[in-house]
């Protein structure tokens, strides 16, 4: 059985085939293709997420709030989201502070 789960896993992240299409391959049924890939992909993270992504120091959040500040303007930000820019409209009959 692990044997199967490592292989399932390794052709769902190969080819990007559906569960159901892999699961016709190994014969198994498409929720077990997805339980298979859940339990390896956690397996893989849990080994490598310290090595290959770890997470920010104190120093590393002092470094990028400063590189925001000095790019941008914006103290003590440490990160953004980049969107699409929305018109938002109030409500008829409501007060807002920032009419033009």
């Amino acid at each position: 059985m692990p044997r199967r789960s490592s292989r399932v896993k390794k052709r769902f992240l190969a080819t990007g085939d559906s569960f159901c299409t892999i699961a016709f391959s190994y014969q198994v049924g498409p929720q077990h293709c997805s339980w298979y890939c859940a339990k390896v992909s956690k397996a893989i993270w849990d080994c490598l997420v310290e090595e290959y992504m770890p997470g920010p120091t104190t120093e590393d959040w002092r470094d990028i709030a400063a590189e925001f500040y000095h790019r941008w303007n914006f103290p003590n930000c440490v990160g953004s989201i980049d969107g699409k820019h929305v018109v938002i409209q109030a409500p008829n009959n409501s007060i807002t502070i920032l009419q033009l």
